[in-house]
């Protein structure tokens, strides 16, 4: 008998349901009908709940910060599999609304509140029991910046970039977090994307402005989240694992335009005024040995 895994899917961002549109060109993965995400337990999976994680990775680019079991489960005889199948159970919380769909199982995605989570999910059991149960789940849910779990959670692949100008400044921006944190630009890397080919679209993208590579640092810019800034600010991920990429600006100064959504201001500096503006000790070491590596550029 083949161990399977399903798992209903609640964000703490938006306070909705995740359904998931089958794809109904490829009935293996069940004819178009919105449900939910599920899968085989592999052989690498040590527990359950290590094929919850991996499976909301692969289908929708999720990890959940608590999966909790609902001790409920299904048997039934799967044409794809060719074989009985054990089907466990489980809710899913994620820190997140931003999906990316494994489009080769599923075409569409939907968030909704439960009334129309319950009324559109393919479900053969009975949909008020399930309702309840989790209404019930959520009710009892309590989690804060001291409980959050990121076992799951993964590290992003990461670029940070310095933006030079020709008077030996680079620019440094402030988030549109609450906070208002101070960084140099960075941003994820997409798949199949280069950190260079990363740093020239993430700086066009936060300030409108188009940049020259100059060299790649022999430092990596790995980073932690603190729990506190995970439950605040939804992020998705627990930290950054990546490159430093050395540019300047070959696109007029004057025509920076910054991505208010995520920037709510700029400016350039000098090394020397780091500690002005950097608020983590890390943020300045990390400075300081590129400024030691690279002293021709500041």
């Amino acid at each position: 008998m083949r161990t399977k895994v399903l798992s209903f899917i609640y964000s703490r961002k938006n306070n909705k349901w995740l359904l998931l549109k089958n794809n109904g060109e490829d009935p293996i993965h069940g004819g178009e009908k919105w449900f939910t995400v599920t899968g085989s337990v592999e052989p690498e999976d040590k527990t359950l709940e290590d094929a919850v994680a991996r499976e909301l990775l692969e289908e929708i680019n999720l990890a959940p910060i608590k999966i909790i079991n609902l001790n409920t489960k299904s048997e039934y005889y799967s044409e794809y599999d060719k074989e009985d199948c054990l089907e466990h159970n489980f809710l899913s919380i994620v820190n997140s609304d931003k999906v990316v769909l494994d489009t080769i199982e599923n075409t569409d995605y939907l968030w909704a509140d439960l009334d129309e989570y319950i009324e559109k999910i393919w479900w053969l059991e009975d949909k008020e029991e399930l309702k309840k149960q989790l209404e019930k789940e959520i009710d009892n849910l309590n989690i804060t910046k001291e409980n959050i779990d990121v076992t799951y959670l993964p590290y992003g692949k990461v670029v940070e970039v310095y933006v030079l100008n020709e008077k030996k400044e680079f620019v440094i921006v402030f988030s549109a977090l609450k906070d208002r944190f101070c960084k140099v630009l960075s941003g994820g890397v997409e798949k199949e994307e280069s950190f260079e080919e990363a740093a020239i679209r993430e700086v066009k993208e936060e300030i409108g402005a188009d940049i020259k590579i100059l060299a790649t640092s022999k430092h990596s810019c790995d980073f932690e989240i603190s729990k506190e800034s995970l439950f605040n600010n939804y992020f998705k991920s627990r930290g950054g694992k990546g490159k430093i990429i050395i540019s300047k600006i070959i696109s007029p100064i004057e025509n920076i335009k910054i991505q208010e959504e995520e920037i709510s201001g700029y400016k350039w500096i000098k090394k020397e005024e780091i500690k002005k503006y950097f608020s983590l000790q890390d943020q300045i070491d990390s400075a300081e040995k590129i400024f030691e590596e690279f002293k021709d550029y500041f």
